[in-house]
């Protein structure tokens, strides 16, 4: 993930921020996201670094849509106020935190400011609102070919999947491009989960059988073949050892299921959840259903 994550930086970051950051020592702030399960799903990262000669820490706090915001900036305060909380808990000083939204859904995305969404508002009010801005990819008007001319390394999977992941003709006509392999990158061992990722996220909506899914993984161009059918087939087996049935869609299933429950415990709501794991708000809700009673036939033991 710190590739990508690094590449984003470089590529869709003002230059006159990028040439102050210590990308090397980029690294993931482990306390701000729920379970290494939530990855897949690209929701909820902040990632720090350190920035210019006073060596201040920085964070990134990526968000993923899927449908137009109206309020975004609510929701990331509510990031914002929890990162900084935290830090006067440690007692450090307060962290500079961007705000990233990246978009794939189909609509256009319509950035607003935040005084934007007080209609009428006189203008010396301006000075008791909060004033902050965010960082947008809208990568909704995005082919195929645009995304493969950023020439970004992992960073094209990652787009390819967020753009397309949900068309499950164009994973059948094009599912090999999902595999792009640009710098050689996916064969690496660190990179193994990227894969596993890409493969989660493709078939997370169970439109697929294994043998369905067999067949689109044989299409996959040599060398990257070989590490992506090893990956799945360890899915396979974890889904079929977890699974009532046989069958990778079961283990699919049960990932959900953990992570719905991780958040929900982290007292997340099901709007918030719904989105971060691009499901319907009705499935979250009966999953939420089915962890109460889960959790209240514990109590009764």
């Amino acid at each position: 993930m710190v590739t990508i994550v690094r590449e984003y930086i470089l590529r869709f970051l003002p230059e006159s921020i990028v040439t102050k950051l210590d990308l090397e020592q980029l690294t993931l702030d482990n306390t701000s996201y729920f379970t290494p399960e939530l990855e897949p799903y690209y929701s909820d990262l902040v990632w720090q670094c350190r920035l210019g000669k006073k060596q201040i820490k920085i964070a990134f706090l990526f968000e993923h849509k899927s449908k137009p915001e109206r309020y975004p900036h609510l929701q990331l305060l509510r990031y914002l106020l929890e990162k900084w909380e935290r830090d006067v808990l440690d007692k450090v000083s307060l962290t500079p935190i961007i705000p990233i939204i990246i978009y794939h859904g189909k609509a256009k995305w319509k950035a607003r400011e935040f005084k934007d969404y007080f209609k009428g508002i006189d203008p010396d009010i301006w000075d008791y609102i909060p004033a902050f801005r965010y960082e947008l990819t809208d990568l909704s008007g995005y082919t195929p070919e645009d995304i493969l001319k950023t020439k970004a390394g992992l960073l094209i999977n990652t787009f390819l999947a967020l753009q397309f992941g949900n068309n499950i003709n164009f994973i059948r006509n094009n599912f090999s491009l999902f595999f792009h392999d640009e710098n050689s990158a996916l064969n690496e061992d660190s990179n193994r989960n990227f894969i596993q990722l890409i493969i989660v996220y493709l078939f997370k909506n169970s439109a697929f059988s294994p043998e369905d899914a067999k067949k689109l993984l044989t299409n996959i161009s040599e060398p990257v073949k070989k590490n992506v059918m090893n990956t799945y087939e360890k899915l396979l087996a974890e889904g079929e050892a977890k699974g009532k049935e046989k069958g990778l869609a079961e283990g699919f299933e049960l990932k959900e299921y953990e992570v719905v429950k991780k958040a929900y415990y982290k007292n997340r709501s099901a709007t918030e959840i719904a989105d971060w794991l691009d499901i319907s708000l009705e499935r979250v809700k009966l999953i939420i259903e089915s962890i109460k009673k889960e959790k209240d036939s514990r109590t009764q033991l």
